[in-house]
């Protein structure tokens, strides 16, 4: 016997999917290689590879991912703070 599935159903499954890919398409190479590059960095990825992952002829390129971000400087505070 055919088993039906509710629109909505497949409606609500495909939402997220659909949601990402949206966002992807406003996405330009650069934003997702900035944001590969900190989120490496956040990881705790050396500067270093992250260089060559990005592919930069010079460290210094690369430094300004090194930056501490807003997360970072309140995890500190929040973990001094006890």
């Amino acid at each position: 016997m055919p088993r039906f599935v509710a629109q909505n159903h497949v409606s609500g499954r495909l939402q997220p999917a659909a949601e990402v890919i949206d966002a992807l398409r406003t996405c330009s190479p650069h934003e997702l290689r900035h944001g590969l590059a900190y989120r490496l960095r956040s990881d705790g990825v050396d500067l270093g590879v992250i260089r060559q992952i990005l592919g930069h002829a010079r460290l210094e390129t690369t430094v300004r991912y090194g930056k501490p971000t807003v997360r970072d400087v309140r995890a500190a505070m929040e973990e001094r703070a006890g």
